[in-house]
């Protein structure tokens, strides 16, 4: 038995192989494979808690089949079966670098890259600040609306300065249920790419993809030039939740630090924080 690979449950024999693969070839040090858990940056976060994850095993894979309790941005749930691929990311970086904030940046671009990797000719766009998305339009190609193939949800702890928890879920062969008005409805790669894709091809494209991505912020402006060609928010009219507060206005891009830049009231305001709720895409 790998000591570096720890599985727990009937998990899948597919993706127990693929893992070993990852490990043998360097892309991760160790995985935690469950086939059920609460939550994958939990368990991740856990772990620096107990100092379970030693440096010799980072980058450390928390990988599961079926997610109860997973966590998004602004207290969302993000629940997942074996329909989806759900896993977080355990890696050593210094928090304290001059482009920390842009972590969230380079790993929505690393997750676009690895889909398409998978799913070509598929076009991966980012809707800030952590939404994987796809464009649905109409015959005449024009965009009738967004749609959401999955997220990212970025956590740190305070008891290890130097330790970054990245939190990934995409929805593979079927679309979770939602809200029959939510602005960006779930879509699954499986309905775009119209076949099966396999969630181990996708794991290690994504994973390779993201770490890639996480070692190119010693170079921002590339990375910042790869999220505004994919930033599906620029010159149009959105609604932005911050806090209790409902903002609107058109959004003029993406800054050299990450925020978002929204004109408002012949203002131009650059928000680090908070939920896109609508988007306009005509009229």
């Amino acid at each position: 038995m790998d000591p570096c690979l720890d599985c727990r449950g009937e998990v899948s024999a597919t993706m127990r192989l693929a893992v070993s693969e990852m490990i043998d070839e360097g892309l991760v040090r160790s995985c935690v494979y469950t086939e059920q858990t609460g939550s994958t940056n939990s368990d991740a976060l856990q772990s620096l808690q107990t100092d379970a994850a030693a440096p010799s095993h980072l980058p450390r894979l928390y990988l599961t089949d079926r997610q109860t309790s997973g966590r998004g941005r602004q207290g969302n749930q993000w629940h997942s079966s074996n329909d989806s691929l759900t896993f977080s990311l355990l890696c050593d970086f210094d928090l304290q670098s001059p482009n920390a904030a842009l972590v969230s940046i380079a790993t929505g671009i690393g997750v676009a890259q690895g889909i398409e990797h998978c799913c070509s000719p598929l076009r991966v766009m980012l809707k800030w600040p952590n939404d994987i998305c796809a464009i649905e339009t109409d015959r005449k190609g024009q965009i009738r609306q967004l749609r959401k193939l999955g997220g990212i949800l970025i956590e740190t702890s305070a008891s290890a300065a130097n330790r970054l928890v990245i939190g990934i879920g995409i929805n593979v062969d079927r679309a979770p249920e939602q809200l029959a008005d939510s602005q960006s409805p779930a879509l699954a790669l499986a309905d775009i790419a119209q076949r099966s894709v396999g969630r181990e091809e996708l794991l290690n494209a994504i994973t390779a993809s993201v770490l890639e991505s996480i070692s190119d912020l010693q170079i921002p402006e590339r990375l910042m030039g790869q999220y505004r060609s994919r930033c599906v928010l620029t010159g149009r009219a959105i609604s932005l939740r911050q806090n209790d507060q409902l903002v609107e206005g058109v959004c003029r891009g993406i800054s050299d630090e990450g925020s978002l830049l929204l004109e408002c009231n012949g203002q131009t305001l650059e928000l680090r924080s908070g939920q896109v709720q609508r988007v306009r895409f005509s009229g």
